[in-house]
C-alpha cells in the first residue's frame, strides 16, 4: 500500500517594514493557549509586552530568553516582563543572544531576522516566517529547552 499522505504543513511569510508584522507577532500571541517560548535578542515594543503579559494573566506558561547587555537598555521591557511574574532568563555569556524565534502551543514556529522592538516595525527591512512544520518544531523546541536549561 503507498504511504499515507503527508498532512499539508501551513507556512507564511512577511518583509518589513511593508507587511503588518507586530500585527502578525500579537495575533499569534493572542491565540496562544498553553505555552509560549520566545527566544529573542531585544524586546522593547510595548504593544508586544502587553501581550505577553496578557497571554501570562489568562494562564499561558511563557518563558522568555534574551540577551543579559540588551535588557538593560533603555526601553527595554524585560524588566517589566520580569515584574509581571513572568519568566525571563538572560544569556550572560561574553557574547550576544542574537537568536529571534518563537514556539507557540508547541504547534507554531515564528523565525526571522525581526527583534520585538518599534524599530523593527516601523523602519527595518527584516523578515520571519511562521511555520507548523514538526522537523522544525522539534529543533527549535528542543535548542530553546537546551538554552532554558542553560541560563538557569
Amino acid at each position: 500500500a503507498p504511504p499515507p499522505p503527508k498532512a499539508a504543513v501551513s507556512s507564511a511569510a512577511w518583509f518589513g517594514p511593508e507587511d503588518p508584522m507586530v500585527e502578525q507577532i500579537e495575533g499569534m500571541i493572542q491565540r496562544t493557549r498553553r505555552t509560549l517560548d520566545v527566544a529573542v535578542f531585544t524586546l522593547t515594543d510595548d504593544r508586544l509586552r502587553k501581550a505577553l503579559v496578557a497571554a501570562h494573566e489568562r494562564g499561558v506558561r511563557v518563558r522568555i530568553l534574551s540577551d543579559d547587555d540588551k535588557s538593560k537598555d533603555r526601553g527595554s521591557d524585560i524588566r517589566a516582563l520580569l515584574s509581571a511574574g513572568l519568566a525571563v532568563r538572560v544569556d550572560r555569556s561574553p557574547h550576544h543572544f542574537h537568536h529571534k524565534f518563537a514556539v507557540f502551543d508547541g504547534q507554531m514556529l515564528l523565525c526571522g531576522s525581526y527583534n520585538w522592538t518599534r524599530g523593527a516595525d516601523r523602519n527595518n527591512r527584516e523578515n520571519f516566517l511562521r511555520t507548523g512544520d514538526p522537523t522544525l518544531l522539534k529543533a527549535y523546541k528542543k535548542a530553546f529547552e537546551d538554552m532554558w536549561g542553560q541560563m538557569n
